[in-house]
């Protein structure tokens, strides 16, 4: 396969478009330069491979002839690399997101059984105090009902007392 590289000077020449739509084009598509990061210096030229080349001129609607310096051999073989590439990252990306998917299921199952323990556990608290609630009402309705009955007991035992301490006349010398 032919390794020839393109300036963007090249590019805008081949395709017969400004170098301005070719530089907007490749930011769109996100394509860099194959000595973008290697580059000593800023001024010298971004070289792109024909893979960028074709993908361009198939974008601006530009078609590749034979009398190029590309066959249409190297052509296709190229489009078939590229997009196996896009194939090979596309399913890199599904199952990427399938875990990402798994995972936040999974979460969201975690989730929704830590609510429903945590609404049972409230549930039975509260069912526990209102049984000691109502115990602790019963329980004192029942010392309020028992309460005068306790205090006439008690006037009673205390009569009784009093009565047996009254001493007789005929118990003085007691």
């Amino acid at each position: 396969m032919n390794k020839q590289m393109y300036s963007l000077k090249m590019l805008s020449d081949e395709l017969g478009q400004s170098r301005q739509n070719i530089t907007r084009r490749l930011e769109k598509l996100t394509i860099k330069a194959i000595n973008e990061d290697s580059r000593t210096y800023k001024t010298e030229p971004l070289l792109y491979n024909i893979e960028t080349f074709l993908v361009l001129s198939k974008e601006f609607g530009v078609e590749v002839s034979a009398s190029e310096d590309i066959s249409k051999e190297e052509v296709s073989a190229s489009n078939e690399e590229l997009m196996i590439k896009q194939i090979e990252e596309l399913k890199a990306d599904k199952k990427r997101l399938e875990v990402k998917l798994d995972k936040s299921e999974d979460r969201h199952e975690k989730q929704l059984s830590e609510a429903n323990e945590l609404t049972k556990r409230q549930q039975e608290l509260n069912m526990k105090d209102k049984l000691k609630i109502e115990y602790l009402e019963s329980k004192l309705r029942i010392t309020q009902v028992n309460d005068p009955v306790q205090d006439v007991k008690v006037d009673i035992e205390e009569k009784t007392i009093n009565k047996k301490q009254a001493n007789k006349w005929y118990e003085f010398w007691k």
